[in-house]
């Protein structure tokens, strides 16, 4: 049992010496769950057969199905070390790709007998499932965010950024381009895709990968007109008695603002929301009864949304505070991930133009336990068996846009996807295997497994282009991107790209800083610090994202 003990010590001390030398920046507390990982696998092994068997990978070995592959336009190198227990193999491998800058450090394992499965109950999430193919759909900082979260398995992102070449391999394919993104996935023999944007959900990608045999992480073509149409979206809420704002609907312009002025007469500000998608720009919150009926004349009678804003949703303008909400289903069933808060406006004190998002924060102190049992109950719950009940079961995430006022929540919208900064401060709040949450969603079955939210908080601020969201602009250089960031600390790329040695502006929302800590507090300073340090022309961002949560702190 000494030697046996030794061995265990060895396989520590190396794995810390080895581990620790390279970048794992990436993921904070790496060394510890090789060693635990490791370990485990030891301890089986050497109770079956009395001692402890490794094996040495040298570089340029691709063997036992690591990540190393080889083709015309893709070689990666790999070293590392490797443990065989009991013929099954758990490594440790750093591989520098060498198309791409960066190194990266990943788990992998795979098995050779049918015991493998004993093994892993034993092991902690995200460690003891085989490693998959994954091919994320998107370019933002969302995407970005989800490849990180699923790191530990191989990764192609279409289209990607400068971020996610880091942790996989970009292929220049368009979101949108749905024949395209389904034979990329047939030629990469992908096991699961997992879709960032609504654009190609409302598109049916979801349905045209199914058709091939691939699965796939979202909603259906029909299950997505809960975010692709507002009208669909709106009437849904009204025939399940989901509780909302009152709203109509129209296609005609001059009855559209005779409503509206009606509204206004009666001491009921409207709000006037394109019907179909957007990109954020769809909705006017406005200050006066000329304001509404100039944006319904600019959506229905000049056309200027396209297709989009052809029919119109007027709704009532509820007072309250906001809160993002994100449920992962699988058609009957839904897992509450910790709830959000955004910063739509562009400008400190929610004042300028509305955007994508600013900044978010989790979790958000307006979703008291009170709330969020009541947005199960009464929101989440009825929309479930009513899409199963109109033949169009809900699986992927449904992120719900609350208006909460005396703790009593509303529906503002419904997304049929990640929140995007919002995914930036939801994946480090997560105590659970990201894999398996959403290969769980998309196989229509999550299980029984547990997903639980960490303790502490996150914070993420979004440093924007010149002119953002009007046209900003690109191709400018970024500076402070290679030094390391502090622990907690992950910048997320978006509208980023890769000229020669440089990283440069390529989009509105350029990065988001993402920062988790202990507390709320301690994330704020973290993120904002880390955004001190990187520079680009132009740049701007908020500078009181959480503010709401520091008022909540101060009652």
């Amino acid at each position: 049992m000494r030697a046996i003990s030794n061995g265990l010590h060895a396989i520590d001390e190396r794995l810390r010496t080895q581990i620790e030398s390279r970048e794992t920046q990436r993921e904070p507390g790496l060394s510890a769950k090789c060693t635990l990982a490791v370990r485990q696998y030891a301890a089986l092994s050497a109770k079956k057969h009395g001692s402890i068997r490794e094996h040495h990978l040298e570089p340029e070995d691709g063997a036992h199905g690591t990540r190393a592959r080889t083709k015309e336009d893709h070689t990666r190198l790999a070293h590392g070390l490797e443990f065989v227990f009991d013929e099954c193999f758990f490594g440790v491998v750093w591989s520098d790709d060498t198309n791409r800058d960066g190194h990266s450090c990943v788990l992998y394992h795979d098995r050779v007998v049918p015991l493998f499965d004993r093994f892993r109950p034993l092991l902690p999430h995200g460690i003891g499932a085989r490693m998959q193919r994954i091919l994320i759909v998107g370019g933002g900082a969302r995407e970005h965010a989800l490849a990180l979260a699923l790191s530990a398995h191989e990764l192609i992102v279409a289209p990607g950024n400068a971020g996610t070449a880091a942790l996989g391999h970009n292929v220049e394919v368009s979101a949108t381009d749905v024949g395209a993104l389904v034979d990329l996935a047939v030629h990469e023999k992908i096991d699961l895709v997992v879709i960032g944007p609504e654009a190609p959900l409302t598109l049916g990608l979801v349905d045209a990968l199914q058709e091939r045999g691939i699965r796939a992480f979202g909603p259906s073509k029909a299950a997505s007109r809960l975010e692709g149409s507002k009208a669909f979206m709106k009437n849904f809420l009204a025939r399940h008695q989901i509780p909302t704002a009152p709203f109509a609907v129209f296609d005609d312009a001059a009855k559209a603002k005779a409503h509206a002025r009606a509204s206004w007469d009666s001491g009921k500000p409207v709000v006037v929301k394109a019907d179909g998608l957007c990109a954020g720009k769809g909705v006017v919150v406005a200050s006066s009864c000329e304001e509404a009926c100039l944006a319904i004349d600019q959506m229905i009678t000049e056309g200027k949304l396209g297709d989009a804003g052809r029919t119109i949703v007027l709704e009532e303008l509820l007072p309250g505070e906001e809160a993002s909400f994100h449920v992962v289903c699988d058609g009957s069933r839904a897992v509450a991930l910790v709830a959000a808060q955004d910063h739509k406006r562009v400008n400190d004190g929610d004042r300028g133009p509305n955007t994508g998002g600013m900044g978010a924060y989790a979790p958000a102190p307006v979703v008291t336990a009170e709330v969020h049992a009541t947005v199960m109950r009464a929101v989440v719950e009825p929309t479930l068996r009513g899409m199963q009940r109109e033949g169009c079961p809900f699986r992927g995430v449904l992120f719900v846009g609350l208006m909460i006022e005396n703790g009593r929540p509303k529906v503002l919208e419904f997304n049929v996807r990640f929140g995007d900064p919002e995914t930036t401060v939801l994946v480090p709040m997560l105590d659970g295997d990201w894999f398996s949450l959403l290969d769980g969603s998309a196989r229509g079955n999550l299980g029984v497994a547990s997903f639980g939210t960490k303790s502490g908080a996150a914070l993420a601020v979004v440093m924007a282009a010149e002119g953002y969201p009007g046209k900003p602009a690109s191709g400018d250089r970024i500076d402070g991107l290679d030094a390391p960031a502090p622990a907690g600390v992950t910048v997320f790329h978006a509208g980023t790209k890769r000229v020669g040695t440089d990283v440069v502006t390529a989009g509105g929302r350029v990065l988001t800083v993402s920062a988790y800590a202990d507390s709320f507090h301690a994330a704020r300073d973290l993120a904002y610090a880390e955004v001190g340090r990187i520079r680009f022309r132009g740049e701007h961002h908020r500078s009181d994202i959480g503010y709401h949560a520091m008022q909540h702190r101060r009652e």
